[in-house]
């Protein structure tokens, strides 16, 4: 994914949002079919889910670092002095469109009312 192609950084926060969203879903069934839990099957796709979270988290963490580094380097003598005979200009950082929401932890009741 180019960082300069505002485009296609909008197509990969969409599909970052689908899937969380999937994945939620998956989560909310499980919790309404205990027996769920139990398969094999099941518990090996959420294995899968969670090493596949992991990779998008790191791979999310690895990509943010590296916008914030060039933009530090764009700023920093002597680098800034070619960034601005080249035109290079600072990139945009990753930031999910649901920013109030992912920074807010979400509530949990224990309570027994059905």
């Amino acid at each position: 994914m180019a960082p300069n192609d505002s485009q296609k950084i909008a197509e990969w926060q969409q599909s970052q949002t689908q899937l969380s969203r999937a994945v939620g879903q998956i989560t909310i069934l499980s919790e309404r079919y205990p027996d769920l839990k139990a398969q094999t099957l099941y518990q090996d796709l959420m294995i899968q889910l969670e090493g596949t979270e992991n990779r998008i988290t790191v791979a999310r963490g690895r990509y943010i670092e590296s916008i914030a580094q060039y933009n530090l380097a764009i700023r920093k003598f002597p680098a800034v002095m070619t960034a601005k005979m080249m035109n290079y200009q600072p990139r945009n950082n990753y930031l999910p469109q649901n920013v109030s929401a992912v920074s807010n932890a979400p509530v949990v009741d224990f309570s027994s009312q059905k």
